[in-house]
């Protein structure tokens, strides 16, 4: 969250500079090179917006895997209730168990590839 924060603080201090640049135009400054100076800026401004999109994204998409993984946790838990009771067979609650622990591996791993896409 604290890169978000960071490249928000950048976004003002382009929005900054491009009204600063603006302001020369007033003082003189030739508007040929007032406008490179705006289009460059606002050209920044557009790699920060995209970057602040994409870490939100990224947030999203790990808070989603996150709760996947819980459900899944709380399946394996009601599938051992289950088998605990004698409502399933032990062949259909190894089954089943193998396919949710398989299932809980690959979301660990996609939580860890989206925690280490944020660094």
């Amino acid at each position: 969250m604290s890169k978000i924060r960071e490249l928000e603080e950048r976004r003002k201090e382009v929005l900054k500079r491009i009204e600063e640049a603006r302001s020369l135009a007033e003082r003189g400054v030739s508007w040929m090179i007032v406008q490179a100076k705006v289009e460059e800026y606002e050209a920044e401004l557009k790699r920060i917006d995209k970057e602040i999109a994409s870490l939100v994204l990224g947030e999203s998409e790990l808070a989603s895997l996150q709760a996947e993984k819980e459900r899944v946790e709380l399946r394996i838990k009601v599938l051992e209730q289950m088998y605990k009771m004698g409502e399933i067979s032990k062949k259909v609650y190894k089954d089943k168990k193998r396919e949710l622990e398989a299932e809980l591996e690959d979301l660990e791993r996609r939580i860890a590839e989206a925690k280490l896409a944020e660094i």
